[in-house]
């Protein structure tokens, strides 16, 4: 049984990228208003099983994509879960993919099998029905109608019907026993006219006979003469072509003795004219240059005489580089200096000042102080313990007043509850009333369980209060706590801001912690307080009102005396608590004040070890130090400053000496100006001898460019005139003259040559094959052979040959006109043949008749197993779902034997014709016949149902009950139910896909 799980379209119509889930089991609703594409999905799970659509069909192509296809997920029970992928292919049908689960693959044959065999008609005549067959029914007579629906009990089509009445038509159009006009009846005719026709031919076959051997040896001396003539004429045009190659070769030899006279001039060097020309030419060229190259040589000698450079310019050139480098630090120390002269006087200013400052203090020696890293790093944890214990001294003495002021409120309490109790006297007194009322009313212990009650309450409100108050303390020492803790951190304070922040987090602990148990608390006694009201509900009775209102009046008496009594107590445990921890934090307060006292000693110290007074607030230390610190920075950047600029004169004095001593080597007057104009001076002095300088350098490289040239040119005409030379001994001649004769024979020599390689080709043209060419030429050449007399002798031959031709074919024609003299109205062999043709056109129409007659039994056969083996079980079912869906109303459905009809029986015993009903009822019966077809093909093949609006045109009650029929019928099989209808979809209970525009 196979189930569809998901459908994937790659492209598809309207569909891109588009992908549904369906489940297992019920019916499965496809919704979708028109042009939503319910037609395009099933067309798209119609390609995937049998094929995209053929050119000419709607073939659904997506324009906006190159994608064509998709993917359909099924479960099998005898393949499992399979993929079955068809995409654009070679084919028109595409390229079909299946996945198994076991990871193989498959084509279209292991789809057959998925299929199991099931063909395109067999799907949609049983798988799938629409609305437009239902329409079909409204548009046909009876007889059409009982036909229909006849054959949609068959094969759920109107296939079967339609090719048996093609088949009985086709065989009419071959055959009919009295007919005239049939294919077959009138080839039958024309048969026995071709007979008659050939019996009066068969008196004359015995000369026609003759006359037809005649014509064959006629036509087969013609053929040899023919080829005999066809040799004749090669061989005439085979000795025409000798006489020919005589006359070449005759001439070829002529041009060899010729040659061989001057073979001597072989030896002369190819182009050897136009070369030795050339070589002259370039020989007077050449000297022409080198005579030119001579005299520019000469006057750039003059004029680099001119150019000579003043005396040790070397060397005071090197002293004018190093000067040039140093010039511009020159300036720049110079303005370093003014500038150190300027910063050593401001931190002179600065550090006086600081000097001052530092003085306020008292008498103090700047040079003893000491100011490092390690002096700042012991001041910090100096400052940081003394802060510790000045921030605990403060917050024992604040915590000293808040128990002091405590103890005062506590003992004021005590007071107060003290003159609220009875006294022990009092207290005796009314016991002893109670006990007497106990005894009157017979020792009841009720008003023990009330006492007990009260009590319960009264601790329960006093825990409360106490809590509260507890809560409020606790909550407010930790706010403190961590706005102290916040202050710390802002002041930079770490350690201080560490430990108070330790301090809060443990006791914002037991704050939470004190929280959860007095909760547990009040809990248990609320649980007590419930049971002491039941049992007060369980033991009440009738008393005397009297003596129990004074009962219950003393009872108050005394569990007021006794709450307070408890709360005395509690105060005063509480005032004993407070005292014990007054009496520790007196002792801690003492102990923190010996440490800020040793916290001084060591402050004092640490000052006289790195030479700082010690009449110094540490708070104000830090400050000091930074002072301190700034005033030997200051010292340290003068120092500095004026040890550089000592530095920078002295090598501004060493530049100034380099100066004075080049200008005085270069110049022959004494230049009084400042340094800047004695720099300039020798600059310009530089620049003129530079120019010399380039200017001799560029004479003297001109001057080696001329030489190399020189050089080139000699070495030229060396190798032009060994090049002439070279030609003089390739033509074996000593002077100019000889070599220009031999040329003269040379040219003589390579016309010969190549008028003899003319005749050659010509010869070659004849005669392709070397070997064969050499043969005849030598054989042409001797005086034996003689082509003219050959070609005679063949030409007579030709002749004869071409006579007996003329005179055979005379006769074969003489002889064809005796034999069509004979066939007056037509060949015997076009009759004989005509008659053969019509003979086998008969017999493959008779072929053809006898195929279609064997088609039609086996139909005829077909319909009767169907209506004798399956109708029944079709009819039964039929019947079944058809009473289902009228509700009873037509209870029977049946086929009377022999008869392609169908008749229904109302619940009242009338029945009727399909036609005689309404077409609501005409679809429903329909219906009925399609689904049992289809669940009769589910015992062997079950694919899904498709029914695409099959129930829109059947009143909601009969609508219902169909509904009803699907729903029973999708368990044993997977329904697809496509509409655009949505109260029709609501009426369906199943997986519902909605699709949209």
């Amino acid at each position: 049984m196979m189930r569809l799980l998901k459908v994937h379209i790659y492209g598809y119509g309207k569909w891109i990228d588009q992908e549904w889930s369906f489940t297992r089991d019920g019916i499965q609703i496809i919704q979708g208003n028109n042009e939503s594409g319910k037609s395009t999905f099933m067309a798209f799970i119609f390609a995937i099983f049998y094929g995209f659509p053929k050119k000419g069909e709607k073939q659904y192509i997506p324009l906006s994509v190159n994608a064509y296809g998709g993917t359909v997920t099924a479960h099998t029970e005898q393949f499992g879960t399979v993929v079955i992928e068809r995409v654009k292919g070679r084919l028109v049908k595409g390229d079909v993919t299946v996945y198994f689960s076991d990871g193989s693959l498959g084509g279209e044959q292991e789809l057959r099998e998925i299929l199991q065999d099931i063909d395109e008609k067999t799907f949609k005549g049983i798988f799938h029905f629409d609305l437009d067959s239902l329409n079909s029914l409204g548009m046909m007579n009876a007889d059409n109608l009982n036909q229909y629906l006849y054959d949609a009990g068959l094969s759920g089509s109107r296939s079967l019907a339609e090719i048996e009445k093609q088949t009985a038509t086709q065989m009419d159009e071959l055959f009919k026993p009295r007919g005239k006009k049939t294919e077959m009846n009138v080839i039958a005719k024309q048969l026995e006219v071709k007979e008659r026709e050939l019996t009066k031919w068969e008196e004359r076959v015995s000369e026609y006979e003759h006359l037809k051997s005649n014509v064959t040896l006629l036509e087969q001396r013609i053929t040899d003469l023919k080829s005999e003539q066809k040799t004749y004429i090669d061989q005439i045009k085979e000795k025409e072509k000798q006489k020919t190659l005589k006359e070449l070769a005759t001439s070829w030899k002529e041009k060899q003795i010729q040659l061989e006279q001057l073979v001597h001039v072989k030896s002369f060097p190819a182009n050897g004219i136009e070369r030795l020309n050339a070589l002259n030419e370039k020989l007077i060229e050449t000297k022409s240059e080198l005579k030119d190259v001579q005299v520019k040589e000469e006057l750039l000698y003059s004029e680099l005489q001119k150019l000579k450079p003043v005396a040790s310019w070397n060397e005071s050139k090197q002293d004018l580089d190093e000067l040039k480098l140093e010039e511009k630090l020159y300036y720049e120390r110079l303005i370093e200096i003014e500038n150190g002269e300027k910063m050593a006087t401001k931190v002179k200013e600065d550090m006086e000042k600081v000097s001052e400052e530092i003085r306020k203090e008292g008498p103090i020696h700047l040079d003893n102080i000491i100011v490092n890293a390690n002096m700042k790093s012991e001041f910090e944890l100096l400052k940081q313990e003394v802060d510790v214990h000045n921030w605990n001294q403060k917050r024992l003495k604040s915590e000293l007043i808040q128990l002091e002021e405590h103890i005062k409120q506590l003992s004021t309490e005590l007071s107060s509850i003290e003159s609220e109790m009875l006294t022990e006297d009092q207290v005796k007194d009314i016991e002893n009333k109670m006990n007497k009322g106990k005894e009157k009313n017979g020792g009841n212990n009720n008003e023990a369980l009330t006492s007990q009650h009260n009590f319960i309450i009264n601790h329960y409100h006093s825990v409360v209060k106490s809590e509260k108050t507890q809560q409020f303390v606790f909550f407010i020492i930790t706010l403190f706590l961590a706005a102290s803790s916040i202050v710390m951190f802002i002041m930079n304070e770490w350690g201080i801001a560490f430990l108070v922040s330790l301090f809060t987090v443990v006791l914002f602990s037991v704050f939470i912690w004190k929280i959860v148990s007095v909760k547990k608390i009040l809990k248990s006694i609320e649980k007590e307080k419930k049971d002491y009201q039941q049992k007060l509900m369980e033991n009440e009775f009738d008393e005397d009102d009297e003596s129990t209102f004074m009962l219950n009046k003393w009872h108050d008496i005394l569990h007021e005396h006794s709450e307070k009594k408890k709360q005395y107590l509690l105060c005063e445990n509480k005032m004993n608590d407070i005292r014990e921890r007054l009496l520790k934090v007196e002792k801690d307060l003492q102990l923190y004040e010996g440490k800020l006292e040793s916290n001084h000693d060591s402050i004092h110290a640490w000052c006289e070890k790195y030479g700082l007074p010690s009449n110094i607030h540490y708070n104000n230390m830090r400050s000091f130090i930074d002072m301190c610190e700034a005033f030997l920075s200051y010292r340290n950047k003068y120092n500095e400053i004026i040890e550089n600029n000592i530095k920078l004169k002295k090598k501004c004095m060493q530049f100034e000496e380099k100066v004075n001593h080049l200008v005085t080597r270069l110049c022959s007057d004494e230049i009084k100006s400042t340094m800047r104009q004695k720099i300039k001076v020798l600059q310009q002095i530089v620049k003129n001898q530079e120019e010399k300088q380039q200017l001799r350098i560029k004479k003297e490289e001109r001057i080696e460019h001329l030489q190399e040239v020189k050089t080139r040119l000699h070495i030229e005409i060396s190798e032009i005139t060994q090049a002439i030379e070279h030609l003089f001994q390739l033509a074996n001649v000593k002077e100019e003259e000889a070599y220009r004769r031999k040329a003269i024979l040379l040219d003589d020599y390579n016309r010969l040559v190549e008028e003899q390689n003319h005749f050659w080709v010509q010869m070659k043209m004849m005669y392709s094959d070397d070997q064969h060419l050499h043969r005849l030429v030598e054989q042409l050449l001797s005086e034996q052979s003689d082509p003219t007399k050959e070609l005679q002798l063949v030409q007579e031959k030709n002749e004869a040959c071409l006579n007996e031709y003329e005179s055979a074919r005379e006769k074969l024609l003489y002889v064809k006109n005796e034999i069509s003299t004979l066939e007056e109205d037509g060949s015997y062999d076009e009759l004989v043949q005509g008659f053969t043709q019509l003979k086998e056109e008969l017999k493959t129409l008779a072929k053809k008749w006898a195929t279609l007659s064997v088609s039609m039994v086996m139909i005829r056969e077909l319909k009767r197993l169907y209506e004798k083996e399956k109708q029944p079980d079709v009819l039964h079912s039929a019947q079944l779902f058809l009473s289902k869906m009228t509700n009873g109303e037509y209870p029977r459905l049946f086929a009377p034997l022999g008869e392609e009809r169908f008749i229904l029986e109302r619940k009242d015993g009338i029945r009727f014709d399909p036609s005689e009903v309404s077409r609501g009822t005409c679809e429903v019966l329909y219906l009925s016949l399609r689904l049992a077809l289809a669940m009769k093909f589910a015992q062997s093949d079950s694919l899904p149902l498709f029914m695409d609006e099959t129930i829109v045109n059947i009143d909601k009650q009969r609508r219902d009950l169909i509904v009803g029929v699907l729903d029973q019928f999708s368990k044993n099989r997977q329904v697809i139910f496509l509409t655009c209808h949505r109260h029709i979809a609501d009426s369906i209970i199943g997986n519902r896909i909605f699709l949209q525009k």
